[in-house]
């Protein structure tokens, strides 16, 4: 797509799960990406919401990571059949209505295996969905998977919150600026941590101010 103005995405994952952080998150009312957890409670109310503020909605799927310690309770690994991952993600995908894409959750171990990637782009496809790689391995095999299959694919810039601290954050938001400036767009990936939303709150009128648009 071509854009007059450089282009902002930001993209909020993990929502769902704390309710009280994705109803901070809930009124930044801006053109911003909400990536729902699949097995958030009360997912179609709070869905709703961010609807209601202008939000594009994605599916957030959890994927295998290298590491054990954070394991989601409904995941997609590289120990299931082809026919397995196919399953388990539609299934998660149901949960969902009238979204355009997802991305992955973790992922480390999954999204490096490039015969599991490709099942998920069957899956994506069919559904006519996007894959945005969240990149948590650089060894990713999603952009080929993504090519491979015929699904539209984009990948994360930045990570803006590793850290739970404003100045952090804010000094983070700098970077999409650069690159959108450089490329014409960037996609920063963010939590509905407290910090990232006050400096969301603070970032995102200013941003508009720059001359981004966001997306």
């Amino acid at each position: 797509a071509h854009f007059e103005k450089p282009v902002i995405a930001i993209v909020i994952d993990d929502m769902g799960v704390s309710k009280k952080r994705t109803k901070d998150i809930n009124k930044l009312n801006y053109p911003i990406t909400s990536s729902f957890l699949t097995y958030s409670e009360d997912l179609v109310p709070q869905i709703a919401e961010s609807e209601k503020a202008g939000h594009e909605i994605i599916a957030h799927i959890p994927m295998e990571a290298i590491t054990k310690k954070d394991v989601a309770p409904d995941v997609l690994k590289t120990s299931m059949s082809g026919e397995e991952v196919i399953k388990r993600l539609n299934s998660m995908l149901e949960k969902f209505e009238g979204i355009k894409g997802i991305n992955n959750h973790m992922g480390s171990k999954f999204t490096e295996n490039d015969k599991k990637m490709a099942d998920v782009m069957l899956v994506l496809k069919d559904k006519g969905l996007f894959f945005l790689d969240s990149r948590t391995s650089a060894k990713s095999a999603g952009k080929t998977a993504a090519e491979k299959g015929g699904v539209p694919y984009a990948t994360r810039n930045i990570f803006l919150d590793n850290e739970n601290n404003l100045e952090y954050i804010l000094g983070q938001l700098r970077a999409p600026e650069r690159v959108a400036k450089k490329n014409g767009y960037a996609i920063a990936i963010g939590h509905p941590k407290s910090q990232t939303y006050k400096a969301l709150k603070q970032w995102l009128p200013e941003a508009q101010e720059k001359g981004f648009t966001l997306v």
